[in-house]
Formats: C-alpha cells, structure tokens, sequence
C-alpha cells in the first residue's frame, strides 16, 4: 500500500515524503564540518587516492593507484595499476578502472574535460596492457577517458630515464597543460640542466606534443602543480635545490620554486621562497585577486617564515600576481604536517587538506599516526577552524575541493579500521582509499532540521497531479524555481518530488511513496538551470518507524533423532505442506516410520497445528527435499532415496531421484526411482503448465535413466528430468562440464521454459565464463526451451567459491538468485570480510541473464541463503543460515560457533527493510520461506536449540517452523494508532488451479466493493464485482477460462481499503 505524507521547509521551503521537514535559517557556526558520509575503497592490496574532483553530475571523480586484485578493484593488470573510479553524489561507486600494464602504473591527477569525459595523468613503466610507447625506464602516461571510463587515447611521453607526471589541467584551447618532473635528456625531452628539471608539456586535445620545456638548474627540482591563469599563461610549483640555471634566490637546501609562464612556456618571472631548512611546495591556485596561493610544507625558521611550531608546518603563502609575499602561515605542532591540496573556497578564503602527527599547537583532535588534517582559512590567512580525520593508523590527505553545495571533498588513504574510518579491507597496516564528505559550515541557504510524521492515508492516492518545481524564498533573498528531489537508492538516482501547495514563506509538499517498503531516503534541492545540487542532506531521513516483525507462532515437530525441514509451501486451505526427514523411532515418532531415514511430510492448519503426517521410503536413508500442492489439491514431492523397499520400488543403485505423487490427504498415487548406478539427488520440482513435472538436482551416474553425463562418474552434472502427470520421463538433461556442476533450484518461466539456479566447477562443455581456479565454483544459472534445450547460461561469481540455492523468475520477467558467496572480486561487490567466511549474495538479473544489481549481505562470519522469494510488494524475502552478529546481521542468539535462522526482507533494489534473527543457543539452520496471503511469513528448517525462541524440542534436531507476522505492515506509524481493519480475504482454493477456483472475503458493514483480477504487471483481466454488498461472507466462483497459465492477482477494493491475493493458473 502506498503512503502519503506532507513535509514542510520553513523560513524558504519545504517538505518532503510523509513527513515533515523544517527548513530554517542556518545556526550559528560550528567549529568545523561534520562528515557527511565517508568511504573506504579498495581491496586486499595497497591503494592510494591522489586527485579527487566533483563532476558535472553532482558526483566525483578520484584517482590513484592500487596493488588489489580483489574488494572494489577488478580488472588490475599485474603489479600496480592506475586505478579510476567514479562515485554518485553519495559515494556510492559507479564505475572503477584498472589501467595499466603489467608493471607498475601510478595516476597523479585527474579533471574533469569539457566533453563530459576525464583527462588522467601519471606515470607507468609498463609498455604493454593498457600502455604503448613507453622509452624505456618511467614515462609520463597520459590517458583520455570517456565519461563511463572507456580509453580514449593514452600517450606515452618522456626519454630513457624517469620521468614523473604530478599535474594536469585542460587549458582554454581545449588541450592540456602537464607538470612533473623529468632527469632524461632524450626522446620527447630536451634542454634538461641537470639531475631532475621541471619538465612542462603542452599537449593538443589529442594529445599530441605542442611544446616542453625543462625548467631548473643543477640541483634537482620537481614540479607537483600547474594551472592556467587567467592571462593564458601557466603558474607552476614545486621545489628547488638549484642556486643556478633558471633558479635564482635559493634561501638554502630546497625551497619552494614558483615559476610563471607565458601561452608559450616562456618563464614571465620566477622566486624561490622558503628559509634554510627543507620547503616543499605541493600545490598551487589561482586566487580571485589575480595573485596565487601555495601550499606545501617548511622546516625552516627563518627566511620568508615565521611562525614555525617545530618540525615540519604546513606551509601557506600568499602572493600578489608578480609573486610578491602578501602573508604567509606556519600551521601546525610539533609532531609534523604536510600540507597536499588548498583551493580557494566560495567565500574568498581557503581550504587546507595534507597529514598532521600533531596534537599540540593549531592542532586539536588527534587521533593518532598520521590523521587528515583539514584547515580552513579566512582571505588574509587567519585560521576559521580546523578538523583531524581519522583513526589510530596512518590517514594521509592528498586532494581536497569545495562541492557545490559549499561542503567539502576529500580524497587520500588510510590504514585505520576505527575512529572516522569505517569498512577498511585487508591487515591494519595496508591502505585503502579513503574519500570523505564534508557538510558545509556554513549551508548557503539554511538546512533540513526536524522531522515530523503527519497524517497517513491508507489508501496511498493522491487525486490530483502536482507541479515538480515551485517558487523558493530564501533567508538570502534569493528568489527562483527550485526543484526537490528523494533518492531511495543513497544518491544513485534521483526523482522530483511534487510540489501541492505554497502560502508565504512555507511550501507543502504531498508526496506517494511508490511502495510501503521505503523506509529511508535522501532528499535535496536542485538547481536544473546550472545543473547542481544547492543543498543535500546528510543521511538518509527515516520515514515513520522501521518495519519489522514478531513471531506469530512457532512449532517444532520430531522425535527423539534427527528430524528437519527442507520445504515448506502455503496450501489453498490456509495452511501449509512441509516436506524433510525423520530418524527418530520414539518419543513424538512419525507415522509409519520404518527405522530408517524416511520422507517425513506434514500437513498443518494455519496456526501449525498437525492435520496429518506421513513417513515414506524404506530401511534404508530417504531424504525429501521440496514439495508442491499440485493442481488436484494434492502434492508432488521429491529428494532421494537409497531404499529399494517399503514404498520404494524400481531403486537402481546409491541414492535416486525418488518422487512421489500424493492425494490432498497423503496417500501414495504413484511413486518413480530414477537415475542410474552412481548418486543421484534431486533437490526442486515443480508443476508444469501441461499438468507434469520439472525436476533439478545432480547425478554421478552414466547408466539407466541417465543419458549425456558429461564428465567422470566421481564429477557430478545438473540432471534436469521432464515427467509426465504420471511420471514418466518426457526428456532428460545432464548439463554441465568435467567438472562438479549441481542444480539447487528450477521454475518454469513465463514463455514455458525453465530456469535453473546451481553452482558449476566447470569452464568446458555447457559451461563458460568460469571465473575462479578449477575446482572453486559459480553460480550457474541455465535458461531452457520448454524442450531442455539451452537457451543462455551464465556463470556469476568470483576467484573463490559461490553456490546459488534459489531461483525465481521476478514480475518483469527477470530473474532473482539466492546462495552464498565467499569471493571479493568478480561479479562479487561488498562481500564483509575475507574469503574465508560466506555471505548470502542476492543477484538480480534481467530476462537474458544480465547482472541488474547484487548484494552480498551478512557479517564476518559464515552466513549462506537457502531460499529466496519475490513478495507481493515486489521486494523479496530471504531466508537461510548466518553465524555472525555484526555487519548486516543483529540479534544473534548464541556464540558465533552456533547458526541462527537469518530472514531478511529486502526492497526491489536489495535495500534491506529489516532482518531477522530466529533461533537459540545451538544450532538453527533455515531452509525454506514463503510469503503467506496476509503478508507474513512462514520460515521452515532445523533446529537444536531449547530455548530464546525455540520451545518444545523433542530431543536433538527438530523440525522447526516459524509463523513472522508483520508488527507494522505498512512500515508507517501513523500519528494516531490505527484503527485494525475488519475487511478481511482469504486465499483462494484450490490454488494452484487449472479451471475454477473460489475467492473468499468478508465485508464488514455495507460497502461498494470492486473485485477485479490482474496479471502481475496490473492488466485488469476479469471484474467479478462491482456493486454495493451487505455486510457478510461472499464465496465468488472465478473461471480461468481462456486465460494463459501463470500467476494473477485478485483484489479486493473499497474506499480506503485494498486486499491483494495471488492465484496461479496451471494448465
């Protein structure tokens, strides 16, 4: 059901989405920024950000390099990398880039290009991979991106010795300007003074060598900043430990060597600054008076500084347009900084960014090592504030730039796992990249400061349409057209939210959540004119209370031995069918039990009361794995049997495929071993539209009813068998290579096919695109013809290990996987700990088996799917096994050497709603989850516990089933408690169905009602009702004649009310 809030801004405008926000004139000044979000990027490996920018987009570019070959960095091409990646406004990683070659590559700086794409430079000592042309030691390497990080053009400058790229800048004729610094004296470079040299290169915009220069004396110089100024010409900065050649004024071992020159490269005047100690001039801006502004680090007392704390200082120096000192700052304590970025800010002043090991002097908030240390000044260099970021390991700043929303950027590295840095991937002592948001200081216009739930209509409808944009009246006097925007995805996407009403300084906003299942969003303000965001929120606002549920009620069935669930299904009376397996012989002892493992199937009412039970196969071991209600309103089930007596007949050998027809009371019809002399398993089946059987699951046999196998009889392959009503084999497929390939889970698709989810070892005969080392597997999903025959097959995962348990096809007609991965790298994006622990990974594709978006969900311990399921809001619910208690997982029961149940019900996109864990102090492994028709959920498996949640065990392993009931279905709390709704649908019976079925329902006081039926997509295909009813109990006969097989959806309307039921149609 969809929700309708009002959201108010006050003092200029206003709200969003259910809720209420207030948007005031700014407070009083903080001392510093808060973080507004913060990223650890990386992998196993080194990786180092040196060069960060905002991008025309709202997002941000950065670049670096990096060692990793796994975490967030694909496709590295051996030894280090220049490694790119692009984040949305929210930090989230859009794209990432490993370019290189098979030696060691290192980008220094990134911008942004005219075209919308990004100009990179560095330096590589590669010359194969992504790098041509190299001269033989390090080259400059200048790489030309498209705006999705595509290569454009790549050049390779410089001579036999080395040559480092530090600076890059596009210039107003649409080319590039390049500082760094160079000792060769041939190939592309001339005219060097010795040692190293400024080496300046001029490049048109594609990327061919205007002009160079090589700037210095005898000494050795490095230049680390180039801009364009404003006259056409360049300012450079670096430093000097020449007193000759080009370097005049040298104050002493190196300094600071600020060097101006003409369109041309001609040098217009040139100063040494600094004292006797070191000076290192990192970076250098334009200001809006003409003059420059530098940043770097001194040691020195004397000379042009003062000021100095002891040890190294940042650095600051003012100068006029001639390179004249207007004032200069010493910042810093006595433990040491390093100053690698400043930039002028929006109000004249300036932002500082580098390293500080103090926490003495200007320096407060110390954490320890190395922290960021960012440093705001006024236009005349007095400091405003100051902020140390990080954690108890080394955090170095190298980039920092003001957003457009008047906060702050920052990109560099750390090696801490606490204090600001959070998600740090490998050992305490590798770095990651580490990018951090800052809020503004001060918001131009004000900010989001309350929150406040308004009043809910249950109905979600809004009966008008409303402007998405309205006029904005700020504390600033600014007036215009402004636009509102709601992220659901953390800043990926954004929608305009609709404007309603406006009465003087306050605009009311009425927004329709698109379902109840967002919980959080972001929102900003949009300025469509100049393409930027003029203020956005720093976290996601909470929307009402976050959803979550209770348990019902719980059961748990067996005897004194091993008893478990691998299945359960909602039934067309309301209540449910389990299918697993029995040892016991005593105590609560299943009926009819024959002493051996045995096929144990259950039928409960509704509240999980036994209507009957049955216990099927032989002496020997029979294990049922799935279940169905069958169109007859009886049930098909199947697993494996290594019976050849009792109700077993036709066993060849080891264990079989056995499935088993029943009558709605559980009565054997008819019964079929297939398979062949090895070990055969089946672990899913389903009904078909033609009224047969779909079967998956694996075989080692080459004999019998097996046919195709496709490796050696010890190396399993997916055996898919098509069964007649009566079980008779149509066809059967052994799918897979010489390796172990094994199929968990199969559903027939819209068009009458099949797909099929497993795991493959494989990468020959039907397999490929195998991503790890033989024998770690992938997920292996096969899409069928109605007739077996392989339409496409994908395989998904990593350098390790992932195994797909469950499959559904989604309402679109893509597809939604379930397992466990244990990689980091490949298909797998932000698996939460190492390789040597498991996450349920969450993958959804579309109709031709693409990857739409993936989530590796858990914590550091080893958790794994088993059963996943589209709900009826068209998110999904997930169910399976998770021994950790941290990261996505809370609530765990027992130490982590015991699992716990996991449920976690996920939006469309794989945002989590809520989770859940069930279970007690031993043991508890989930197996199987449906949604039932009021919404809740039913939750089947194993359990050893006796106590937190679980009551009743029978000795050792019980089955256990969980009825979740949703303690707040909407996700809302409304500001008045809800009046419980009367209305009340019951599921349909039969269900599944292939000619009529019945709907039940109860009016609770006279009413107009509609009764309508819909494909999933919402296409009205019968009403059945549309009139005024009495209070009462209707029973409404519905006929599928002439409709396809499939899923539909009855609903039920009246006023505010809305009940939605599904039926499938099995033909």
């Amino acid at each position: 059901m969809n929700r309708f809030f009002n959201l108010f801004l006050r003092g200029s405008i206003a709200g969003l989405l259910g809720v209420c926000l207030l948007w005031q004139s700014s407070p009083a000044q903080e001392p510093a920024p808060a973080i507004q979000w913060q990223q650890s990027l990386g992998g196993l490996g080194e990786d180092v950000a040196y060069s960060i920018e905002q991008t025309s987009d709202g997002g941000y570019i950065a670049a670096g390099y990096s060692y990793s070959t796994d975490g967030d960095v694909t496709g590295n091409h051996g030894g280090v990398d220049c490694w790119v990646a692009k984040f949305t406004s929210a930090g989230a990683i859009e794209w990432q880039k490993s370019l290189g070659g098979s030696s060691l590559d290192y980008a220094k700086s990134i911008q942004q290009t005219n075209d919308g794409g990004y100009i990179v430079a560095g330096y590589s000592q590669s010359n194969d991979g992504d790098v041509t042309g190299n001269h033989g030691g390090v080259d400059y390497w200048i790489v030309k991106l498209t705006s999705a990080g595509v290569i454009q053009w790549q050049k390779s400058l410089g001579g036999s010795r080395g040559n480092y790229a530090t600076s890059i800048a596009q210039t107003s004729d649409g080319g590039y300007i390049i500082a760094g610094y160079s000792s060769s004296t041939d190939g592309n470079v001339t005219g060097n003074h010795g040692s190293t040299d400024y080496w300046i290169v001029k490049l048109t915009s594609v990327g061919a060598i205007q002009w160079q220069k090589s700037l210095g004396g005898s000494g050795g110089e490095e230049a680390h900043s180039i801009t364009q100024t404003s006259d056409g010409g360049y300012i450079v900065a670096g430093w000097s430990s020449s007193t000759d050649g080009d370097v005049t004024g040298n104050h002493g071992s190196t300094d600071y060597w600020i060097v101006k020159l003409t369109n041309g490269g001609a040098i217009q005047w040139q100063k040494s600054l600094g004292g006797s100690g070191q000076e290192n001039a990192a970076s250098i801006a334009q200001a809006s008076d003409g003059g420059y502004i530098v940043a770097g680090w001194s040691s020195s007392t004397d000379g042009d500084v003062t000021g100095n704390h002891g040890s190294s200082d940042y650095w600051i120096v003012k100068l006029t347009n001639t390179g004249v000192i207007q004032w200069q700052q010493a910042l810093g304590g006595s433990g040491g900084e390093e100053a690698r970025s400043i930039t002028q800010t929006s109000d004249g002043g300036y932002i500082v960014a580098g390293a500080s090991w103090s926490s003495d002097g200007d320096v407060s908030g110390h954490y320890k090592e190395a922290d960021y240390w960012v440093v705001k000044l006024t236009s005349v260099g007095a400091m405003e504030w100051q902020k140390s970021f990080g954690g108890n390991s080394n955090d170095y700043a190298t980039s920092i730039k003001q957003t457009s929303d008047g906060g702050y950027v920052i990109a560099g590295y750390s090696a801490s796992n606490d204090g600001d840095v959070t998600r740090h991937y490998g050992v305490s002592k590798n770095y990651d990249y580490w990018i951090v948001k800052l809020l503004s200081a001060d918001p131009p216009d004000g900010k989001f400061t309350s929150l406040l739930l308004q009043g809910v209509d249950p109905s979600g409808k809004i009966s008008a349409k409303y402007p998405t944009a309205f006029t904005w009246s700020t504390n600033k006097n600014i007036l215009g057209t402004k636009t509102i925007e709601i992220s659901e995805d953390n800043g990926r996407t954004w929608s305009p939210v609709p404007a309603a009403t406006a009465s003087g300084d306050v605009t009311t906003v009425q927004y329709t959540t698109p379902r109840h299942s967002i919980q959080q969003a972001l929102f900003r303000i949009y300025s469509a004119s100049d393409k930027r965001d003029l203020y956005t929120m720093a976290t996601p606002i909470q929307i009402g209370q976050p959803p979550s549920v209770n348990i019902q009620w719980q059961k748990t069935f067996g005897g004194w031995e091993h008893d478990g669930a691998y299945d359960i299904e909602p039934t067309s009376d309301g209540g449910y069918i389990v299918a697993g397996y029995s040892f016991s012989g005593g105590g609560q002892e299943p009926n009819g039990f024959h002493r051996g493992g045995e096929y144990w199937i259950v039928k409960l009412t509704g509240e999980g009361a036994i209507q009957w039970q049955r216990s099927l196969g032989g002496t020997d071991r029979d294990y049922a794995t799935s279940i169905r209600q069958t169109a007859d309103g009886g049930y098909i089930a199947t697993g494996y049997s290594h019976s050849s007596n009792g109700e077993v007949t036709g066993h060849h050998d080891s264990f079989d495929y056995w499935v088993v027809k029943l009558t709605s009371m559980g009565l054997v019809e008819w019964q079929k071993s297939l398979g062949g002399t090895g070990d055969d398993r089946a672990n899913a089946i389903r009904q078909t539209s033609d009224g047969g059987y779909i079967v998956a699951g694996y075989n080692q046999s080459t004999d019998g009813d097996v046919t195709g196998h496709h490796g050696a009889a010890n190396f399993p392959d997916c055996w898919i068998l098509k069964l007649t009503s009566v079980g008779e084999i149509e066809w059967q497929q052994s799918l897979g290579g010489s390796g172990y390939d094994a199929a968990y889970s199969i559903a027939q698709t819209s068009d009458g096919g099949y797909i099929i989810a497993g795991y493959s070892a494989s990468n020959d005969g039907d397999v490929t695109g195998h991503h790890g080392v033989i024998p770690s597997g992938d997920y292996w999903i096969v899409k069928l013809t109605n007739a077996g025959g392989i339409e496409w097959q994908k395989s998904l995962g990593g350098s390790h290990a992932e195994i797909a348990k469950s499959i559904e096809q989604t309402s679109d007609g893509g597809y939604i996987v379930a397992g466990l991965c244990t990689s980091t790298d490949g298909d797998v994006i932000g698996h939460h700990v190492s390789a040597d622990s498991s996450d349920y990974w969450i993958v959804k594709l579309t109709n031709a088996g693409e990857i739409e978006w993936q989530k590796p969900l858990g914590g550091t311990g080893i958790d794994y799917a088993n059963s996943i399921q589209q709900t009826s809001d068209s998110g999904y619910i997930v169910a399976g096994v998770s021994y950790s208690n941290n990261g996505d997982v809370i609530g765990h029961h027992g130490l982590d050497k015991y699992a716990d149940y996991w449920v976690v019900k996920l939006t469309s996109r794989g945002g989590i709603e809520w989770q859940k864990s069930l279970g007690g102090s031993s043991d508890d492994y989930a197996t199987a989850i449906k949604e039932v028709s009021d919404s809740s959920y039913v939750v089947a498996g194993v359990i050893w516990s006796n106590d937190g949640d679980v009551t009743g065990n029978h000795g050792r392993y019980d089955c256990w089933i969980v009825k979740l009931a949703p303690s707040n279905p909407t996700g809302v709390k409304p500001t008045e408690p809800p009046t419980p709704s009367p209305w009340a649908m019951n599921a349909n019976y039969p269900n599944p169905f292939s000619t009529t079925t019945t709907i039940t329902f109860t009016v609770p006081e006279r009413s107009f009602v509609r009764l309508s039926v819909d494909t999933e997509q919402g296409v009205e295909v019968a009403r059945l009702i549309e009139e005024h009813l009495e209070a009462g109990e209707y029973r409404v006969p519905f006929s599928a004649e002439g409709l396809a097989s499939g899923t539909y959806l009855y609903r039920l309307t009246s006023g505010s009310t809305s009940l939605v039921g599904k039926m499938t149609i099995v033909r």
